[in-house]
């Protein structure tokens, strides 16, 4: 019996954590400012949704990013400084922001 509460508890654990893993994710649309090819990361300037100020922050773009530019996946290197993006990142303790998801907007030939 013991085993199975144990068991019981640690499913429920582990749900609730990916349940708010989900609600720490959160989404911006902006303009890139910055690429930083060393570190990468790059920054966003982009309106707070609730009161309209104009704001920038400093992502960390990790391998497992998933880059995508109409239906194709882009690499990390195909950002461009004023690229409109669409960015859904989550706060890592270990590496500050980071990006989970980002879209670029940018319907240009490059």
């Amino acid at each position: 019996m013991f085993k199975l509460s144990a068991v019981l508890i640690l499913v429920l654990m582990i749900a609730f954590a990916a349940f708010a893993r989900e609600e720490e994710d959160k989404t911006i649309i902006g303009i890139v400012t910055d690429v930083e090819w060393l570190n990468s990361s790059l920054t966003v300037r982009y309106h707070q949704p609730r009161s309209g100020v104009l704001d920038e922050v400093t992502l960390r773009v990790p391998k497992e990013a998933v880059l995508t530019r109409g239906t194709k996946t882009i690499s990390f290197s195909d950002i461009r400084q004023s690229d409109k993006v669409t960015v859904t990142y989550f706060f890592d303790d270990f590496s500050g922001l980071q990006v989970k998801r980002l879209h670029d907007q940018n319907s240009g030939n490059r």
